[in-house]
């Protein structure tokens, strides 16, 4: 580990765990960590209609999860592990995204703070980012982007492009023992969640969302992706993923495009001849078996 990834590392956890106790101690509800606390005290997760008020918009688990727990035990982990993800998808640009987050934010409301803004709130969205680079090693970690952005999903065509069939039976395989350990839980919130998607697929957003809508922007993530696959890119996935979640929120994808660039450097870096790729990157040198460099 470099010590731009030590100094990322160390400066997540702070960040992470100071907001998490913090938030428990004070009694602090940042907007989303409370959203999905509160669906998950509730008897029904979902409401009618999409707004502030009835926010919960993700598939039934993560509520399930947040609703067994009393608040701090559920806010310090999570906001924990939120500012951990923040590390383990960006890793040596992990402190510097922190940093100049923190300096716009202090100037005022500006695109950079938005992947900043949404991980005090306690938005999945650094989370989804770790699980996209965690899943080339690890595909069951597919099954959280699948069970709460859902759209970024399309990063698996990833392992159908290359053939790579027992990845993506592990990921899907993964998403549905969740999904059906799940069920039984909370009777009829699969069916709710079902309902709340399909009657508010043209309700406009509650916040603020990028311009350009879904339809558009699916093609474009899952063509990115197929060449990426073919051509051994491996950073094209997160780049991808990050831009297509169905609810695009202002500049929210640029936290999982951000992972892109660790993976991106890596492979620049790799020699034709891979003999010394390992003295040379040593956090990102592990290759799946068509070489194509993966995190570790």
């Amino acid at each position: 580990m470099g010590v731009l990834d030590r100094i990322g590392l160390i400066a997540c956890l702070a960040v992470g765990g100071v907001l998490g106790v913090g938030y428990a101690l004070l009694e602090l509800r940042p907007i989303d960590t409370a959203l999905f606390w509160d669906a998950g005290q509730s008897a029904h997760y979902y409401g009618t209609i999409w707004s502030l008020v009835n926010g919960y918009v993700y598939p039934p688990p993560l509520a399930q999860v947040a609703g067994v727990l009393p608040w701090p035990a559920f806010v310090i982990p999570w906001t924990l592990l939120i500012f951990a993800s923040i590390w383990y998808a960006t890793r040596w640009l992990s402190a510097p995204i922190l940093i100049v987050g923190a300096v716009f934010w202090s100037l005022g409301n500006t695109p950079l703070t938005s992947p900043l803004m949404l991980s005090t709130i306690g938005n999945p969205q650094a989370v989804v980012a770790a699980a996209v680079v965690l899943g080339f090693r690890h595909p069951a970690a597919w099954g959280f982007v699948l069970l709460t952005k859902i759209g970024p999903g399309i990063g698996l065509v990833w392992f159908a492009v290359r053939r790579e069939w027992r990845s993506l039976a592990i990921a899907l395989g993964a998403t549905a023992v969740i999904a059906a350990i799940s069920a039984p839980l909370s009777i009829g919130a699969w069916a709710d969640f079902v309902r709340f998607a399909l009657g508010n697929y043209a309700t406009s957003s509650p916040v603020p969302v990028h311009a350009i809508p879904v339809l558009v922007r699916i093609p474009m993530g899952l063509a990115l992706v197929t060449w990426g696959a073919l051509t051994n890119r491996s950073w094209t996935v997160p780049v991808a993923a990050g831009w297509s979640a169905l609810a695009l929120y202002e500049w929210s994808f640029s936290l999982v495009w951000a992972a892109a660039i660790p993976l991106y450097v890596a492979s620049r870096a790799e020699s034709p001849v891979r003999a010394d790729a390992t003295d040379r990157a040593p956090d990102l040198a592990a290759t799946d078996q068509n070489g194509v460099l993966l995190p570790t």
